[in-house]
């Protein structure tokens, strides 16, 4: 028995689009369009019905990497960003520095400083060349005086020492060098150096294109020379400090004549050195050697010309002691009744020479011995004296100067309770003016040097 089939109700649709029965219907032919410009067959035809079955179906299109990157900014947009911000920075940068350099110069208007020599002395230009020209040695002195000056009113310039060079200005051959000690330049200061001296080594040896070119200038009637300066300068503004800049100062234009019999000889002479006798040391350089002190009487009387500050001190020394000795011999006149003389009172023996008391007493001469005691006064002020000095030779004075420069204190000669002269030295330096007494005048010893502590007299050391 087979199934009836009833017919439904509603016509049968189309299944994804299609038709029902399998069949695609055959599209519609093209309307032909008359003269009138209308389609043949528009106003016959019906207006069709929207039907959603016969919409396309929405397919999503697959996810695109690429696509999905080009909404990041690329590297060459990021590159130029970054070149356009960094070129703006640095304009901005040097439009600001710029401004304040402009500002700073308007405020302070820095100038350079000046220097210049306002004199110069040639004392010595000798060039000497031995007889085969192989050999030519230098020997040269200048004496001039360096002007440095600061036009600023808000700027200060620190120099470091200066290097002097004196050179001939149309060879370029070095005559000499020196130095300028270092110095500060404050506003509108002017500095000035007087006896530069730039000298040459003692007999200096030159190349033989040097002395050839050096011999040409000298034998001209004016010698041209010029001065030239290096050092490092640091400005400073305010609390503002620069860092040290190299700077060279060249001063032209210095001419002068020099005697033939004095820069040019014809054969070359040794040069004689003095040696000293105590240290062998040249005579020049005893100054620097390990004793000086043991030089110098040597210096006195073989080189007075070189020390004579030496020279000067020995004749007061002498001066000293002749006058000591003078006011130590009684001198007397011989009258009609034959008195004595003041040659024969020269000729008695010491001990005739003693100064007696009233009455014939004989006066015991005074030990030489170096007496040193500390006082205290108003229970806190410290005082050291210093007694018996005067019994080796020694001026109190000159003493009493050095004990005050050696120990940065007051020193005074006052005259004690027994009217006797003695150094007051302000301070507690009981055991350090002992070793200070012995190194500086020799010939007072250790032993004759003594302390008084609780009224008793000690012996130092």
């Amino acid at each position: 028995m087979t199934d009836r089939v009833f017919p439904a109700s509603k016509p049968p649709t189309a299944t994804n689009g299609a038709p029902p029965g399998g069949s695609i219907p055959p599209p519609p032919a093209p309307a032909a369009v008359t003269s009138n410009g209308t389609a043949n067959g528009m106003a016959n035809q019906k207006p069709q019905v929207y039907i959603p079955a016969n919409r396309p179906i929405y397919r999503p299109q697959p996810y695109s990497r690429r696509h999905h990157h080009q909404s990041r900014p690329s590297c060459r947009r990021i590159c130029c960003c970054c070149c356009f911000w960094s070129i703006l920075i640095i304009l901005i940068l040097a439009l600001m520095t710029a401004i304040a350099a402009t500002a700073m110069y308007v405020i302070y208007h820095p100038r350079p400083p000046s220097f210049s020599v306002p004199s110069l002395r040639i004392s010595r230009v000798n060039l000497t060349t031995a007889s085969d020209s192989s050999v030519s040695h230098l020997s040269s002195f200048f004496n001039f005086t360096l002007l440095s000056e600061n036009p600023n009113q808000h700027l200060s310039f620190s120099y470091d020492p200066f290097t002097v060079t004196v050179k001939s200005a149309k060879s370029g051959t070095m005559l000499g060098n020196g130095t300028v000690p270092a110095f500060f330049s404050d506003n509108g200061n002017k500095t000035s150096f007087h006896g530069v001296i730039a000298t040459s080594t003692t007999a200096r040896e030159l190349d033989p294109d040097e002395a050839k070119h050096l011999k040409t200038d000298l034998t001209r009637a004016r010698v041209v020379f010029e001065i030239q300066m290096r050092t490092k300068v640091k400005m400073i503004m305010g609390k503002l400090k620069s860092e040290g800049v190299e700077i060279k100062v060249t001063c032209e234009g210095f001419e002068g004549t020099i005697p033939k019999e004095l820069s040019m000889a014809e054969k070359l002479e040794p040069v004689k050195v003095l040696y000293c006798g105590v240290c062998s040391l040249p005579a020049e350089y005893c100054e620097f050697g390990p004793d000086f002190a043991r030089c110098k009487p040597w210096l006195v009387e073989n080189a007075p010309d070189l020390y004579p500050d030496l020279l000067k001190e020995a004749n007061e020394k002498a001066a000293d002691n002749v006058s000591d000795k003078l006011q130590s011999v009684g001198i007397s006149s011989g009258g009609a009744d034959g008195a004595p003389s003041s040659a024969q009172t020269a000729g008695t023996s010491k001990k005739e020479e003693v100064k007696r008391l009233p009455g014939g007493k004989v006066k015991k001469k005074d030990r030489q011995e170096v007496i040193i005691e500390k006082v205290v006064r108003n229970k806190r002020k410290c005082i050291t004296i210093v007694k018996g000095l005067e019994l080796f030779g020694i001026k109190l004075s000159d003493a009493s100067k050095k004990l005050g420069k050696k120990f940065a204190t007051g020193a005074s000669v006052v005259k004690g309770p027994t009217e006797k002269e003695q150094i007051d030295v302000q301070g507690d330096i009981i055991y350090d003016i002992v070793e200070f007494i012995t190194d500086t005048w020799p010939d007072v010893p250790e032993r004759s040097i003594f302390f008084i502590e609780d009224g008793k007299k000690v012996q130092a050391g």
